[in-house]
């Protein structure tokens, strides 16, 4: 034993408090322990943890600076003493301690992710990136080194290759499910933009293609494996890709060529049907390919029907046009293994909602007639169709949580329970709602939406992740019908879509605790200038919009793209659902600032601030004297800035009485 230090028995009963958050207790122990051992290292930095943890930010660096003065080369002092100076708002200071600590141990990977987020906080993101990649190399799986890679990379433009980040932007999209592979798709697309094989494959002439050009092009494609990871997983929102991929579905439908075993074709082949499949065969479709394709759909059916074996490549082409899920008998097609995602997300998967449509209990039958035609509209459009979640990388306890986001939170009014019971109000296909499973440390989550696919879909996610949420299906003015009261009710994107918005936050004050906290997303009217245009344009009779009129109004949309720049630029004009969710919703209301007030007033609730960080950041970097908790001062910034709420406004508030 090191006689500066005491007894291991001693300390491993330090370090048990500190994994309990018993910090008191420590700083008790340790300071009876130092009268003893006035040299120890140890005890001064379990002293400086344990303030670190009650945010006595000054008192913790004392204590490491002390513990570092005793043992000079530990690096995991530095370290601490690096998280410390973070907390504390001192960057500048953290990033030297951080990398003293990686100087000291080549192989810390927790100093590197720290290190990452340090200058993440700065906006130094290339940095940023390059300390999590360093994580990664340590230690590859790390779901934190992931996640802090690709926050980093949802920040980046990139101006030239850099096919050495491949293999980690595989990685994250493949492996982590706390990073939206949508908030990094455009960062990603930008990169392979650059791709030698990608520049080149662009300028292609498709008219004038011979069917050995096509199989080079898919060739050549599959060699760009982040292209097919993220075709698998997410939505290409890229007009230039979806172009040239229209015209490569073309060409592949016309073409007369068989799949061979264990050949390269296949991954691009598979990710290019699952791609459409995610975007909801969203691309532009010719009169000539539409003959094609009926014909090509009556030639399966025929075969299923006589148990005849229907070759893989025309099930593929299919694929490219139709749901196959549709199609009587498919699902006992034997598909060789390299096609085996294909089918699981085509077929299984689709298959295994259907089934599961009646296992949900119904609070009411829907009677308002808006409610009605949006329903209608989601269940024809489950909305969003996603792979990969989004999930929260960290669960807080209630109190936790609004301190984390500096949102303002009367604790006195709010009674905490050892289970939160949190109502999603609207929950679609389930992203919103597994992800606030994911960040409310013991909570009971009830999702509610008026479309048993979009619940059918959200569902089947749950029980893939493995998270814990009950569903039901019904209109949340029939509220009433469910006999609970909620700690939390998150509503975003939902109140805008109704009849009358204010009787939906009417129904869910009725299920909210007093203290209780409300999340509600609206509709900003100045941010929707251009889709209030585009709305007036294009759509003739908003209560009646067809499959086909809607893929009709996009493509005049992107013939005219550049009087709907910002439009097109949306994340949401590259899937079926989402674009007519944008464009051609049966009901739409949007607001002002201080309408928000006024209802806020009405219905005694108080504006606790919004979550979102970026937002927060641009805020102060406007005016340093504004308030955050002040809506007439948010007023005045989107005024100045009319697309920062392009999204919604996404805010928290806290029912009074």
């Amino acid at each position: 034993m090191n006689e500066q230090n005491p007894s291991n028995k001693d300390l491993e009963e330090l370090l048990d408090l500190l994994n309990k958050a018993k910090y008191n207790e420590v700083i008790s122990k340790t300071h009876i322990l130092i009268k003893e051992y006035p040299n120890s290292f140890a005890l001064f930095n379990f002293n400086g943890i344990a303030n670190s943890g009650l945010k006595k930010f000054k008192i913790s660096i004392e204590n490491f600076q002390k513990a570092l003065s005793l043992f000079p080369n530990f690096p995991d002092i530095y370290n601490n003493l690096g998280k410390a100076y973070f907390e504390s708002s001192q960057i500048d200071q953290a990033i030297i301690n951080y990398k003293k600590a990686i100087n000291l141990n080549k192989n810390f990977s927790l100093a590197y992710n720290n290190l990452a987020l340090a200058y993440l906080s700065k906006n130094l993101t290339f940095e940023s990136l390059s300390c999590s990649k360093s994580s990664l190399d340590i230690d590859t799986n790390n779901q934190i080194s992931l996640y802090i890679f690709g926050s980093a990379l949802k920040n980046i433009f990139f101006e030239k290759s850099n096919i050495s980040l491949y293999p980690y932007i595989s990685k994250v999209l493949n492996d982590c499910n706390y990073i939206r592979p949508k908030d990094i798709v455009r960062p990603i697309i930008s990169l392979l933009k650059h791709d030698p094989i990608i520049k080149n494959l662009l300028h292609n002439d498709f008219k004038t293609i011979t069917q050995e050009g096509i199989l080079n092009i898919i060739k050549k494609i599959s060699n760009v494996r982040p292209l097919l990871t993220l075709m698998n997983v997410c939505p290409l929102i890229d007009l230039e890709l979806e172009k040239f991929f229209t015209e490569l579905r073309r060409a592949i439908l016309f073409s007369n060529f068989e799949l061979k075993a264990q050949d390269k074709t296949h991954a691009f082949l598979s990710a290019l049907s699952i791609q459409l499949f995610i975007n909801e065969h969203l691309y532009n479709e010719t009169e000539i390919e539409t003959e094609k394709i009926n014909q090509l759909s009556k030639k399966i059916s025929k075969n299923i029907s006589l148990s005849k074996k229907n070759s893989e490549i025309d099930l593929i082409k299919l694929s490219y046009y139709r749901p196959l899920n549709l199609i009587d008998g498919v699902e006992n097609i034997d598909f060789s293994n390299s096609l085996q995602l294909l089918t699981k997300r085509l077929i299984f998967e689709p298959n295994l909602e259907f089934k599961n449509l009646s296992n949900f209990k119904s609070i009411n039958k829907i009677s308002n007639k808006v409610s009605l035609l949006v329903q209608n509209q989601y269940e024809e459009n489950p909305y969003p169709r996603w792979i990969k979640p989004g999930l929260s990388i960290k669960s807080y306890e209630i109190k936790d949580y609004f301190d984390f986001f500096n949102l303002k939170f009367n604790s006195n009014l709010y009674n905490n329970k050892l289970i939160t019971d949190v109502l999603v109000a609207g929950c679609g296909t389930g992203q919103h709602a597994l992800n606030v499973a994911s960040k409310f440390y013991e909570s009971n989550v009830l999702a509610l939406d008026l479309s048993r696919r979009s619940i059918a879909y959200a569902s089947r996610k749950a029980q893939e992740l493995n998270i814990s949420i009950d569903f039901i299906q019904g209109d949340l003015l029939d509220l009433g019908n469910i006999n609970k009261i909620f700690d939390i009710i998150e509503c975003a994107g939902v109140l805008h879509h109704m009849e009358k918005p204010e009787d939906g936050l009417s129904s869910l004050l009725r299920k909210l605790k007093i203290g209780g906290m409300l999340y509600i997303g609206l509709y900003s009217e100045l941010a929707r200038k251009d889709i209030i245009k585009c709305r007036e344009d294009f759509l003739l009779n908003k209560n009646s919009i067809f499959n086909n009129q809607v893929k009709e109004i996009r493509n005049k949309i992107i013939l005219e793209s550049n009087n709907y720049q910002s439009i097109v630029n949306s994340e949401d004009f590259y899937t079926f659902s989402e674009f007519r969710d944008l464009i051609c919703h049966v009901q739409e209301h949007r607001f002002r600032i201080p309408q928000i007030i006024n209802l806020l007033k009405i219905f005694n609730l108080e504006f606790c601030g919004f979550e979102n960080q970026v937002l927060i950041r641009n805020f102060k970097n406007f005016n340093k004297e504004y308030d955050i908790y002040n809506l007439l001062h948010w007023e005045e910034f989107e005024n100045k800035n009319p697309l920062i709420f392009n999204g919604m406004y996404q805010f928290w508030c806290q029912k009074l009485k």
